[in-house]
C-alpha cells in the first residue's frame, strides 16, 4: 500500500492525490446528562460544521484499551513512595479484576479538507511530482495561502467546539496506531512521536486482514454500513455514540464529501437506476429478487423527493466504516455480532467486504484517500450524520491520577488528578485555571469521605494535605487511618499523619492569632480587620469600621503587635491619632474607640478565644504542617445550624466562627510558603465562614491563591449557595440533595434542570456522586475506597460498627 502523506506540517498534510487536510483533536463531550433540548443543541453542532462551505471532512473516533500504568500518578511525595507503590499496586490490581486489559478511553478527530486557489493546486501537484517539498521558503504564497486557510478553519471550528491543534508527532500516532493496535497495549502518542512512517505485513488470508509486526499477529475487520433510513429519528438515532460502550474497542471512520443539491439528486437518480437495473435482470432471469435490493430502490426515491423538496440544503456523499482488531478470528466472529445486533435496533445494516479491507483500513489514516465501493457510499443530509452524535461520551476523569471510582453503566473506572484545573487558553495547553473543587451534600451523603479520600491519596501521590475539621470528625485517624497498610508501611505512613486538637491546653493560647499565623505584615493587619470587623457586627460603610482599620495599621509601629494590641490602641485612640496622624480627635471619636475596645475585650471573656488572642509577652509559636497530611481540629466549637439566620447568631457562634476564619488565614500563609509543592486543602463546614462577607472574602482571596501557588482548595458544604467563588471551581461533586437544593446543584453544573434528574439525585446512596470534570463532563460515579479498612475509617456514622463486623458485612454484601 502506497503511504499517502507526502507532506506534513504539524496538523496540515498533504496527500498523494494533492488534496490538502488539516486535522483537529476534539474533547469529548457529555451526552447523557442533557435534556431533550440540549441533546438537539449537541447534535447541531456537527450539523453546523457540516453546513460550512469545505469540500470534505473526515469524522475519526479511534477507542484505545489503555494500560493502567498510563494513568499512574507522579509519585510526588518522596517521603511516602513506598506507601505510594503500594496503594497503586492495589488499586491496579482492584481495577484489572474487573477489565483484564485496560481501561477503554475515546479520542474523537475531526479533518477538513481545504481548497487553496486553482492556480496553487496546480503548483502543489507539480511539485509533488517532483522532489519538492510544499513548506518551504522556496514557495512562500503556498505556505502563507495554506496556512492562511487553516487559521479561518481553526477560527471556524472554535465556534462549535474545543479543538486543538494536532502535532505532527500526533498525525504519526493515528497513521502507525492502524498497523500497532492490538499487538502492542503501550503504544501511544508519547512513546511513538519520532516519525509517521511505519511498516507492517498486512495480508488478506482466510477472507480476514491480518497484521503482523515483532513476530505477533493479529486479525482485523473492517464493517461498512451498506444501509441506513435516510432520514433520522431525532434523539433516538444516536448510531455513533451507541458504539461506545461495547465490552471491547470499536473504531469509526466517516468520510464525507460535499455537494450540491443539484449533484445530488443527479447521483441519486443514477444510483435508484442501477438498482432498478439490478432487480431487472434477476426478474428477467426469473430468479428470486433480494427484498433488500427492492428495499433499497424505496430509499432512492424517497432521497430524491428530499433533495427535490430542499434545494438549498447541501448533499453529503459519506461512508461510514467501523474497525474492530482481536486475537482470533472466532473473537472478532463473537465482535462482528455484537456490533451488528446494536446497529440493528437503529435500521442501520453492516457489511463486511472481503476485497476492500484494505482500503477501508487506509480510510482510517489521516488524508488518505481510499477507494471506497460506490455501493458503500451513503447520499445523506447533514443532519442524518450529525444526528449519530460524534463527540459524546460516558467517560469522566482525569487521563491520569488515582483511581477515585466507577462511572455509568459500564462502571467505566473513573482516575482523579487533584493537580489540575480547566484549560483557560485554548492556544495555551498548559495554561490552566484554579485546581479548586467543590463537594456538596447532606449529612450523610458520603461528601466528607470522598474529601477525605482526596486528600489522603492527594497526600500520598502528590505533596501535602491539611484538613480544617470543625467537628473533629478525624479525631480516630490516628489510631484507625494506617490499619489499611501492612505493618511495616503503616508505621511510615502514620508517622507523616499530623493531627492537631486546638483549644485545650495552654500551648494553644493565640495560635491563630492572625499576627502570628501570616508571614506578611500587612496581609496580618488586613487579617486582623476581618476578623474583628465580624466579631463587632461592622460593615465597611460603619465609622467604626473605619476606625478599626486605622487600629490595624497602628500595629505597624509595635515590634510585636497581636490581635490583642488593637483594644490597648483603641484605649488611647487620642494619643495614638496625635502621634501618627498628628490630628486631634474629638471627644465622640473617642467615647466610640472605647466601646470598640470594650467589646473586643468582652469578648476574651469566652475560653474559646484564647486562641486568637495572643499575649504579646509571650508569644506562641506558629503552626506549623510540615506533615504529608496535617488534620487540625478546635476543641468544642458551637457552629450554628446552617439555616440559622446570622442575626440570631449568639457570641459563641460568632466566636466558634471567628475560629475558623482564623484557620483559613493560617492555611493561606502555609500556602505561600510551600509554592511547589501540590497541596490540598479540605475546608469542612465551609458554610460557616462564607456566610459572612468577612469570612467570603478569606476564602475568594484563598482560591484565587490557591490557582498561582499550586493548591486546590476544596471548600465543602451542605448547600451549593455556600460554595465561595463558584467561577474558580473546576471539577464538582454533589452527594445526595432533595428538592430545591436538587434543583440548584443541577443548574450549578451546568444542566438543564428535569424530573428524572432531580428524582436520580435525590435517590443517590451514601458515596453516589454527581461528577462534574474539568473538561465539563459530567457523570454518575460510585466513589470507591478500594481498601475495606480504609472505608472504615472514613466512616463517621455514630452507629459504625467494629471493624471486623464491617468486613464480615462488606464481603456478604459483595458475595451476593
Amino acid at each position: 500500500m502506497e503511504f499517502p502523506i507526502k507532506e506534513l506540517r504539524n496538523n496540515i498534510l498533504v496527500n498523494s492525490e494533492g488534496d490538502v487536510w488539516c486535522y483537529y483533536r476534539i474533547a469529548p463531550q457529555d451526552y447523557a446528562y442533557l435534556s431533550e433540548n440540549e441533546k438537539v443543541g449537541f447534535q447541531r453542532k456537527l450539523e453546523t460544521l457540516l453546513y460550512g462551505s469545505y469540500q470534505a471532512y473526515h469524522l475519526l473516533r479511534i477507542t484505545n484499551t489503555k494500560d493502567l500504568d498510563t494513568f499512574k500518578p507522579p509519585m510526588n511525595n518522596k517521603k511516602l513512595l513506598l506507601v505510594a507503590e503500594f496503594v497503586w499496586a492495589k488499586m491496579k490490581e482492584f481495577a484489572r479484576s474487573f477489565y483484564q486489559d485496560g481501561v477503554l478511553e475515546e479520542g474523537f478527530y475531526i479533518g477538513v479538507q481545504i481548497t487553496p486557489v486553482e492556480s496553487t493546486i496546480s503548483v502543489i501537484k507539480d511539485i509533488l511530482k517532483g522532489a519538492g517539498s510544499l513548506f518551504t521558503k522556496a514557495i512562500p504564497e503556498i505556505d502563507q495561502a495554506v496556512l492562511s486557510m487553516e487559521r479561518e478553519v481553526y477560527s471556524f471550528l472554535s465556534k462549535i467546539y474545543k479543538p486543538d491543534r494536532l502535532k505532527q508527532r500526533e498525525v504519526g500516532y493515528l497513521t502507525k496506531r492502524n498497523y500497532w493496535k492490538g499487538i502492542r497495549s503501550d503504544f501511544d502518542v508519547e512513546r511513538e512521536a519520532s516519525t509517521f512512517w511505519c511498516s507492517g505485513q498486512v495480508s488478506l488470508e482466510s477472507r480476514y486482514l491480518r497484521v503482523a509486526q515483532d513476530e505477533k499477529e493479529v486479525i482485523h475487520a473492517y464493517f461498512v454500513v451498506s444501509s441506513m433510513e435516510f432520514e433520522n429519528n431525532g434523539m433516538n438515532f444516536d448510531y455513533i455514540y451507541a458504539t461506545q460502550d461495547l465490552s471491547v474497542p470499536v473504531d469509526l471512520s466517516i468520510r464525507i464529501e460535499t455537494m450540491t443539491n443539484e449533484v445530488a439528486q443527479k447521483e441519486a437518480v443514477e444510483k435508484r437506476r442501477s438498482l432498478e437495473g439490478q432487480a431487472m435482470h434477476q426478474a428477467e432471469a426469473e430468479a428470486y429478487v433480494n427484498p433488500d435490493l427492492s428495499k433499497r430502490i424505496n430509499q432512492m426515491m424517497d432521497v430524491e423527493d428530499e433533495f427535490r423538496s430542499s434545494k438549498e440544503k447541501p448533499m453529503l456523499k459519506a461512508s461510514i466504516v467501523y474497525g474492530v482488531v482481536a486475537d482470533t478470528i472466532e473473537e472478532i466472529q463473537i465482535i462482528e455480532k455484537e456490533l451488528k445486533e446494536r446497529l440493528r435496533g437503529y435500521r442501520i445494516i453492516l457489511t463486511r467486504p472481503i476485497a476492500d479491507q484494505a482500503d477501508l483500513m487506509a480510510s482510517f489514516i489521516p488524508g488518505a484517500a481510499p477507494y471506497i465501493a460506490p455501493d458503500y457510499i451513503r447520499v445523506m443530509e447533514p443532519e442524518a450524520i450529525s444526528s449519530g452524535v460524534f463527540g459524546a461520551t460516558d467517560s469522566i476523569g482525569s487521563h491520569m491520577g488515582f483511581l477515585l471510582g466507577v462511572a455509568g453503566s459500564q462502571g467505566r473506572f473513573v482516575f482523579f488528578d487533584p493537580s489540575q484545573g480547566p484549560k483557560v487558553d485554548p492556544d495555551n495547553p498548559t495554561a490552566t485555571s484554579s485546581p479548586s473543587v467543590s463537594i456538596t451534600g447532606i449529612p450523610g451523603s458520603g461528601k466528607s469521605v470522598t474529601a477525605n479520600l482526596i486528600g489522603i491519596w492527594s497526600a500520598i501521590f502528590f505533596g501535602k494535605s491539611i484538613f480544617t475539621d470543625p467537628k473533629f470528625d478525624r479525631r480516630a485517624w490516628a489510631e484507625e487511618l494506617g490499619l489499611f497498610l501492612p505493618p511495616d508501611l503503616r508505621e511510615l505512613f502514620m508517622s507523616e499523619v499530623y493531627i492537631r486538637e486546638l483549644g485545650k491546653g495552654e500551648d494553644d493560647a493565640g495560635i491563630l492569632d492572625p499576627f502570628i499565623t501570616q508571614n506578611n505584615p500587612e496581609r496580618a493587619r488586613m487579617m486582623a480587620l476581618e476578623v474583628l470587623s465580624y466579631l463587632l457586627r461592622l460593615g465597611v460603610d460603619d465609622f467604626g469600621y473605619t476606625m478599626l482599620s486605622e487600629a490595624c495599621s497602628f500595629t505597624r509601629h509595635i515590634a510585636n503587635p497581636t490581635l490583642n494590641s488593637i483594644p490597648t490602641i483603641l484605649n488611647n485612640w487620642a494619643s495614638w491619632q496625635l502621634n501618627y496622624k498628628q490630628v486631634t480627635p474629638n471627644s465622640d471619636e473617642i467615647q466610640l474607640a472605647s466601646i470598640l475596645a470594650r467589646r473586643i475585650s468582652s469578648c476574651k471573656d469566652h475560653a474559646i478565644s484564647n486562641i486568637f488572642f495572643a499575649n504579646p509577652e509571650d508569644l506562641p509559636v506558629p503552626l506549623r504542617f510540615d506533615y504529608s497530611i496535617n488534620v487540625v481540629a478546635v476543641n468544642k466549637l458551637q457552629l450554628p445550624d446552617v439555616n440559622l439566620d446570622r442575626s440570631e447568631y449568639t457570641i459563641g457562634h460568632q466566636l466558634s466562627t471567628v475560629v475558623l476564619m482564623c484557620l483559613t488565614a493560617a492555611v493561606e500563609a502555609f500556602i505561600t510558603e510551600y509554592p511547589s509543592e501540590f497541596k490540598f486543602i479540605g475546608n469542612d463546614e465551609t458554610w460557616a465562614i462564607s456566610s459572612t462577607p468577612q469570612g467570603r472574602r478569606m476564602v475568594d482571596s484563598l482560591q484565587l491563591l490557591g490557582r498561582s501557588m499550586n493548591a486546590a482548595i476544596y471548600p465543602i458544604s451542605q448547600k451549593y449557595e455556600h460554595i465561595p467563588n463558584t467561577e474558580v471551581i473546576g471539577a464538582k461533586f454533589a452527594g445526595l440533595a432533595r428538592g430545591e437544593e436538587a434543583t440548584r446543584i443541577i443548574e450549578y453544573f451546568g444542566l438543564e434542570p428535569s424530573e428524572y434528574l432531580e428524582s436520580q439525585i435525590a435517590g443517590f446512596e451514601p458515596g453516589e456522586m454527581l461528577f462534574q470534570d474539568i473538561y465539563e463532563r459530567t457523570g454518575t460515579m460510585q466513589v470507591l475506597a478500594i481498601f475495606i479498612e480504609l472505608e472504615w475509617a472514613l466512616n463517621t456514622s455514630p452507629d459504625r460498627p467494629d471493624l471486623d463486623t464491617y468486613i464480615a458485612r462488606q464481603m456478604a454484601r459483595m458475595e451476593a
